[in-house]
C-alpha cells in the first residue's frame, strides 16, 4: 500500500487559492501553477492535472519526474 505524501497536500492545502480567496489552492491550480513553472524553467510544455497532483498526494507516484521537482 502506498504512502500518502502528507507534507506535499499539507503544502497545497496552506496555499491560497487563486480563484476563491481565503479557500486553499485545489488539485487542479496546483497543478496549472506545476505546469507553468515548469515551462519557465524548462522551456518544456507539460500536462499535469488534478489526477496527477492526486497520485503524488495518495503517494501512488513516489517520485514525480526531475523536471516537476
Amino acid at each position: 500500500m502506498p504512502e500518502p505524501n502528507e507534507a506535499l497536500r499539507a503544502a497545497r492545502q496552506r496555499l491560497g487559492s487563486p480563484s476563491s480567496p481565503g479557500q486553499p489552492m485545489t488539485r487542479q491550480e496546483l497543478a496549472e501553477a506545476v505546469n507553468v513553472q515548469t515551462y519557465r524553467l524548462t522551456e518544456k510544455i507539460t500536462e499535469v492535472d488534478a489526477n496527477h497532483i492526486g497520485k503524488w498526494e495518495r503517494g501512488d507516484i513516489r517520485w514525480p519526474a526531475a523536471h516537476y521537482r
